[in-house]
């Protein structure tokens, strides 16, 4: 009897402690809300402060939906100090791209969007004869053959100016002396990188670089 008497009190303590919680998580309204980075506070912080911990998890996943540059909200409660640290991690763009007035920006997971938060730039900037559409993904292979030319020119001294995509997928990189160097994404781009390496090097005169045609280069 004893035994049975201390089971059901313990159930009935334990049920209490899940209800406690429930109602904590439901009900208790954090007014200590530190947001990281900074510049999202007076932003988003409507959003967090003075909210339950259920509404703070919903308004989460409704910022995420909303915004497109924001890809990942950690949450960490600390309930002896009753407050929540928030962590936004924003998207990183890679450029702007413009299909005739129209303008979107580029970030590294290939996406195309328009940022509701902060405007980036400084970005390298692609003109694109093929329409592009908001909210949307890159052409896998002008996803590659970008990525591949950029991150080329992190590490070698070439400033792209401008990229353009051709309404056939053909890229052109024009750099920093106007000189533009076109780029064939169905076929090998590192090969036709080390082309453009070649003519750069070796400082031969010209304007508009082929780099499509294997084993050659054509410019004039």
């Amino acid at each position: 009897m004893k035994k049975k008497r201390r089971y059901k009190n313990f159930l009935l303590i334990f049920c209490v402690f899940i209800i406690l919680i429930i109602l904590f998580f439901l009900f208790f309204k954090f007014s200590n809300i530190n947001i990281e980075p900074k510049k999202f506070d007076p932003i988003l912080g409507y959003y967090f402060k003075n909210q339950s911990l259920w509404t703070i998890f919903n308004n989460s996943r409704y910022i995420m939906a909303t915004f497109p540059e924001i890809i990942r909200i950690s949450i960490k409660p600390n309930f002896f100090k009753l407050n929540i640290t928030i962590t936004i991690n924003e998207t990183t763009y890679v450029a702007k791209i413009c299909y005739q007035e129209e303008c979107s920006y580029l970030d590294i997971f290939a996406r195309i969007i328009k940022p509701k938060l902060t405007v980036p730039e400084k970005l390298p900037f692609i003109q694109s004869y093929i329409q592009i559409t908001n909210n949307s993904m890159l052409h896998p292979l002008l996803q590659n053959a970008l990525a591949t030319i950029f991150e080329y020119a992190n590490w070698k001294p070439v400033i792209i100016k401008k990229i353009i995509i051709y309404s056939n997928l053909d890229i052109a990189i024009i750099d920093s002396l106007d000189r533009e160097f076109i780029f064939d994404p169905y076929k090998d781009i590192e090969q036709q990188i080390k082309k453009m390496e070649i003519f750069i090097n070796k400082k031969i005169e010209g304007k508009r670089i082929d780099l499509r045609i294997n084993k050659k280069i054509y410019f004039y």
